[in-house]
């Protein structure tokens, strides 16, 4: 089923956010329990058996190459990217709280990570697992710090600091949509920031299941800009493209 396809379920979307009252004054703040849980029942309403989606990561240096990014989600197993660049292709998998970075044909062990914005939060939440509350305790995350502002013009809950707070761990969750939009991630070490921001969630491009736009900033200079074009949904994905490679 193609993402225009899927498109005729958007009452699915406007039921969610009448059930939590829209009507309601916009500043009403819930608490970051229920908000993670929404996300969770959101999610899962939209089941799918498979999500790819294909765009283009912009090179920031001059003379740089824009590269082809192909990515798949199968619903609790994983996440794959293959950046297709001219020299070849590099896979990064990333399955559970585990990474592998290598070009085909390579064999690398894996890297331990804390939980994956993209497998807890687009990639088939399941409410009685609990990835949102895992990952926020994962990533330092307060969770009774809770606020509203705007990223892109839509409204976001913010969960772990203030509007004002740039330099705090903190996760910003669509009011409307209940997908992530933004996560800052804090070196405890350093001090560094790492800025990871998902815009344009309902475009005609990705619909409701994916960015239309992922940009990365690290230390407040952007590093990585990826622009998705298209998103497939329950489309065939070899199962085989999951498997980790053996080191």
């Amino acid at each position: 089923m193609r993402l225009s396809a899927w498109k005729r379920r958007a009452p699915l979307a406007l039921g969610f956010t009448l059930a939590l009252g829209a009507s309601a004054a916009d500043a009403y703040v819930l608490p970051a329990e229920a908000i993670l849980g929404s996300v969770a029942r959101r999610r899962e309403g939209a089941t799918f058996k498979s999500l790819t989606v294909e765009g283009v990561r912009k090179h920031l240096e001059p003379d740089g190459e824009d590269i082809k990014v192909w990515e798949a989600i199968l619903p609790g197993v994983g996440h794959r990217v293959e950046l297709r660049a001219a020299s070849g292709t590099t896979v990064i998998l990333t399955l559970g709280t585990k990474r592998w970075i290598y070009k085909e044909g390579e064999k690398v062990a894996p890297t331990k990570i804390k939980p994956s914005l993209i497998t807890s939060f687009l990639g088939d939440v399941t409410a009685e697992r609990g990835e949102g509350r895992e990952f926020v305790k994962a990533y330092g995350i307060e969770t009774d710090i809770v606020s509203l502002t705007r990223l892109d013009k839509t409204i976001s809950f913010v969960i772990g600091a203030k509007p004002w707070e740039p330099n705090k761990a903190q996760l910003w969750i669509d009011k409307g949509y209940r997908v992530p939009t933004r996560l800052v991630e804090v070196d405890l070490k350093t001090g560094e920031t790492t800025d990871t921001r998902l815009t344009g969630y309902g475009s005609p491009q990705t619909g409701e299941w994916w960015p239309r736009k992922i940009e990365v900033y690290k230390a407040g200079k952007l590093v990585e800009s990826t622009i998705y074009d298209d998103a497939h949904v329950n489309e065939p994905v070899e199962a085989s493209l999951f498997k980790p490679p053996t080191p």
